[in-house]
């Protein structure tokens, strides 16, 4: 559907929001620091996630599906014990 540029340039603009939404959000309109603080912790966690969600998409796509099937049947194999 899209290229790997802009894919990878719309996951680095999607990434960097989360972020610094938030940040404008806590410096403009949040007055009490606990809840900045939350807010930015929660931000912080959900950009992980999302740099997680990116690197974990692009490693199933480079590696070849031979190795993913090796990789369920021994997943497969462990759940059985």
């Amino acid at each position: 559907w899209i290229g790997s540029t802009f894919g990878m340039a719309l996951h680095i603009v999607n990434t960097n929001a989360t972020l610094g939404v938030v940040m404008a959000i806590v410096w403009y309109l949040i007055d009490h620091p606990v809840v900045g603080a939350m807010l930015i912790m929660q931000a912080t966690i959900t950009w992980l996630k999302l740099i997680s969600y990116v690197h974990a998409n692009y490693d199933y796509r480079a590696t070849s599906h031979d190795n993913h099937k090796a990789t369920l049947a021994l997943v497969k194999d462990l759940d059985e014990e």
